[in-house]
């Protein structure tokens, strides 16, 4: 059943769900064979990391940032989860979270995308065993649902754990940027505040040297009036900056906790 109510975004959920034409009457199909999958999974998991530790820069990244057994576990209850027949709130904030969590420990999108194929191989096999090999009348039309839906399921979770690695990735980036600009707006204000403090001494010296001054104290007040231009201009930049950090921040906490994901 799909019931997205409170997560963020709901409305864009829900038509991203449609975009990929995912009912409710595809997810039930997926959900008849949570019983079997549930069995499958642990044969799936095993095989599943024996392939991942083949890569060595993947065995890397895993040993130096969780435990095998943990990950196991929490692959297992995520692959079981694609038959619950649910995409609700819990479900997408568990996806997103899941992205934010590869992109924490350093794992690059193409081997996680290619780690979705492993998902497809499985469970393709399962139900071409499952209706058409192994059964006593081959149903084709239940296979032809059943792979479809599974597909349009696994689409969604890229998008969503996609999603969430890019627009932490741009979190990254503009906390960068804003560690940059933070330094120029801080020199401009410098060099602001020291133009507006000579030019203030040499409207004093124009003033003292009367008639002979007052060309000169004209263009001591144009260079005080563009120090004061400056000095807004950088704290104008950084303001708004500042301004971005914060929406970033507030997209940010969506993915918070990645550390405790739960499944």
């Amino acid at each position: 059943m799909i019931d997205i109510k409170n997560v963020s975004q709901a409305e864009m959920r829900k038509r991203q769900v449609a975009f990929i034409g995912l009912t409710d009457a595809e997810l039930a199909v997926l959900a008849k064979y949570k019983g079997d999958m549930e069995t499958l999974a642990t044969s799936f998991v095993d095989k599943f990391y024996e392939r991942i530790f083949k890569e060595p820069e993947l065995k890397l990244i895993i040993e130096k940032n969780t435990v095998i057994e943990r990950l196991k576990k929490l692959q297992y209850n995520y692959f079981v989860r694609l038959f619950s027949g649910e995409i609700n709130d819990s479900y997408i904030e568990h996806r997103i979270k899941i992205g934010a969590v590869h992109n924490e420990i350093g794992l690059e999108p193409k081997w996680y995308l290619g780690a979705y194929q492993q998902y497809i191989n499985e469970a393709t096999n399962y139900f071409f065993d499952f209706l058409v090999k192994k059964a006593d009348k081959p149903n084709y039309e239940e296979l032809q649902t059943a792979i479809i839906a599974f597909f349009k399921l696994i689409n969604f979770d890229m998008q969503l754990a996609i999603e969430s690695y890019i627009d932490l990735q741009q979190s990254e980036r503009l906390n960068a940027a804003y560690d940059e600009v933070q330094q120029m707006v801080e020199v401009i204000d410098d060099l602001a505040q020291q133009t507006n403090l000579l030019a203030l001494n040499a409207s004093i010296e124009a003033a003292r040297a009367g008639e002979y001054g007052k060309t000169f104290s004209v263009v001591a007040s144009e260079i005080r009036k563009l120090a004061v231009r400056s000095e807004k201009s950088a704290k104008d930049i950084s303001q708004i900056m500042q301004e971005k950090i914060m929406q970033s921040n507030k997209s940010k906490k969506n993915y918070a906790a990645t550390k405790t994901v739960r499944y």
